[in-house]
């Protein structure tokens, strides 16, 4: 088995064998096996030809077949990568090789992305669609799309020539340079389907078509092009997963105390025993850390105690802490009442009724006395 390195010298040894005998030495791409013959031939001007040259070719083209239109667009300022597919095809149709009408079209729509890209570097076009009122948009996107997968294509078309892997790393091209989310993913839906392709080669299939148009690859060789394939698609997987922000949380404005409390249900004021009990001002209890109410009609008191400070929502207390909270009976309010409500004496009390603790009640109503709170 021959290396890649004395393919390429068997190339051109060939080459200067046919400039001797009065040829090019330039590849042949017939109807018959058309997709192996191109790729091989574009592998080959990538090689040993520069874009310089291939935009030489595409000049000389469209002089002898009148193409003024798109010989203009060639003498423009756009640099000289735009036509390193460009220049090979019209090259192989200057020769009398076969080129098919869609990969013909194709590269008639790549002339219309040089349009484009001169469009940016003409000042005095834009000045005049400013005086017309109209600004014709520029389709950056495609411009930017083009030159990736011109970038891509010379790589694969490398490995083909060579057979060896290069040390392009695509998530670094796409970083350095800004290349938006929308086009990496298209990128890598595109080079997804080479990948499928190469894993729907069966070389025990003599009817497999795949098989036949990479005829020229030994098991091996595809093993080496299905890595470097897969390592762009994860490449673009990566750049897509890296980029995504997180989303940014909602910022919720607090409520006022007033707003919060606006429907909590309770008793403004009730005498018990002789002593009067009134409601303290219900906005107090947003971020406090205790609250005390008086349930009226089932006589009981409640103990509401929380670390980080309570809050309200219509008639439910939120916020405090169940394991710290509880409510008992009094079964003799009158005599509970006679003594002071500061928040010793009213513990102390509290804690020296004989009922049992009870889970408490997180719902307030119209029966209860909101008698007070502490931070």
């Amino acid at each position: 088995m021959s290396t890649a390195a004395e393919d390429k010298i068997r190339e051109k040894r060939d080459r200067v064998l046919a400039l001797g005998k009065g040829g090019t030495g330039e590849p042949i791409v017939t109807e018959g096996n058309y997709q192996l013959e191109m790729t091989k031939a574009l592998s080959w001007y990538n090689a040993f030809e520069e874009d310089k040259t291939k935009r030489k070719w595409a000049r000389t083209f469209c002089e002898k077949n009148g193409l003024v239109k798109e010989l203009d667009l060639i003498n423009s300022e756009a640099p000289d990568y735009l036509f390193s597919q460009i220049g090979p095809i019209m090259r192989l149709r200057s020769r009398g090789q076969f080129v098919s009408d869609t990969h013909w079209k194709k590269i008639l729509e790549k002339i219309e992305f040089v349009r484009g890209y001169n469009e940016q570097k003409k000042n005095d076009q834009e000045e005049l669609e400013r005086k017309r009122g109209v600004k014709k948009a520029v389709d950056k996107t495609k411009i930017l799309t083009d030159q990736c997968f011109d970038r891509i294509n010379g790589v694969i078309d490398e490995f083909i020539t060579t057979k060896e892997k290069s040390n392009f790393d695509l998530k670094s091209y796409l970083t350095s340079n800004n290349i938006p989310n929308s086009i990496i993913k298209s990128i890598g839906d595109e080079i997804q389907k080479t990948s499928k392709e190469l894993s729907d080669i069966d070389y025990t299939d003599p009817e497999n078509q795949l098989a036949e148009g990479y005829s020229n690859f030994t098991k091996s060789e595809i093993k080496k092009f299905q890595a470097l394939i897969d390592g762009m698609v994860n490449s673009c997987k990566d750049k897509l997963v890296n980029e995504r922000k997180p989303r940014k949380q909602k910022q919720v404005k607090a409520k006022p105390a007033a707003v919060l409390v606006a429907n909590l249900p309770y008793m403004k004021s009730i005498i018990v025993g002789g002593t009067e009990l009134k409601s303290i001002n219900p906005e107090s209890i947003v971020g406090a850390k205790e609250l005390w109410i008086y349930e009226t009609a089932a006589r009981k008191i409640r103990v509401y105690r929380s670390e980080q400070g309570m809050s309200v929502h219509k008639a439910r207390i939120l916020g405090y802490d169940e394991a710290t909270s509880h409510e008992k009976k009094v079964r003799k309010p009158e005599t509970f009442f006679t003594t002071s409500l500061a928040k010793k004496t009213l513990t102390d009390t509290y804690n020296g009724l004989s009922t049992n603790e009870q889970r408490i009640n997180p719902r307030t109503n119209e029966n209860v006395i909101l008698l007070k709170v502490f931070n």
